[in-house]
């Protein structure tokens, strides 16, 4: 028997607060404005348009902050033994902190003088990661409370600045910000000779974040480049609250789960990304 399920669904776009970053993009931007009337496409070593699709590999991870002092996870054994707590399953597995996703970019970059300035946008469509888990309880005698964490990474908006080793090879960093989708949840789940009794508290929010990267791009023919780089994403706090409280009775028997906490969640990825490019 499921007690309840709320949902608490919001939106949080926090801007980083070094804006650094945004007098990078604007900058670059001046430049390919002024750059892209008078170059001509093929002919000015890595200036043009591209367009890419690509592969990521992402370790994520979440931290726990601001926790509020009051905040606790019981439970609860009324005339009883406590039970095994290794019986619970769980509703939600889908990773270990390890998730792969696709990417699709587009962007514009233009020769000045020794270096190569660029500006590019990008979503990417991930499998969710979950740290944790949601446990829901089985068996006749089972207590369980605790929380998870999950991030899916949404796109990107950026500016690249590279250093052309030859017509063949260029070595870049890049710098702008990062969208994610964050969710926290905090669940109890109480069971008693068959009976179950869950609640399930989530807070889902999409979060901007910084993204930093360095790489290399290889042009295998005209036309078309290979690229290979590491990120380092960081986004902004996910603020939680929840309540909790189950339990069932069986008689004068009963057991039960309950939490009562609030905490910021802050999440991050380190990620390996492999394109294929296209120049047009």
């Amino acid at each position: 028997m499921v007690k309840g399920v709320r949902k608490i669904p919001k939106v949080l776009l926090i801007a980083p607060n070094d804006a650094s970053w945004l007098k990078v993009i604007a900058t670059a931007l001046s430049l390919l404005v002024a750059n892209a009337a008078t170059s001509a496409n093929g002919d000015d070593g890595w200036t043009g348009f591209y367009a890419g699709v690509g592969v990521t590999r992402t370790h994520a991870f979440t931290d726990v902050v601001n926790r509020d002092v009051d905040s606790y996870h019981s439970v609860e054994w009324a005339n009883l033994e406590p039970g095994p707590e290794n019986d619970p399953f769980r509703l939600d597995v889908i990773g270990d902190g390890t998730l792969l996703g696709l990417t699709g970019a587009l962007g514009y970059g233009v020769d000045a003088g020794p270096l190569w300035i660029g500006l590019e946008g990008g979503v990417e469509l991930s499998s969710a990661l979950v740290n944790g888990g949601v446990w829901t309880c089985s068996g006749d005698l089972c207590a369980v409370s605790g929380n998870a964490s999950k991030l899916q990474r949404l796109g990107h908006a950026r500016a690249l600045v590279g250093v052309p080793l030859s017509r063949e090879v260029m070595l870049f960093v890049s710098g702008g910000v990062s969208l994610a989708n964050a969710t926290a949840t905090t669940y109890s789940s109480a069971a008693l000779y068959g009976q179950v009794d869950d609640e399930v508290v989530t807070t889902q929010q999409a979060t901007l974040g910084t993204t930093l990267g360095i790489g290399a791009d290889f042009r295998l023919s005209p036309g078309f480049r290979f690229r290979i780089e590491g990120l380092v994403d960081r986004y902004a706090p996910v603020t939680h609250s929840a309540v909790t409280e189950t339990r069932v009775e069986d008689g004068w028997e009963a057991v039960g789960a309950s939490a009562d906490e609030s905490f910021d969640l802050i999440a991050g990825t380190g990620s390996l990304r492999l394109s294929t490019l296209w120049e047009f």
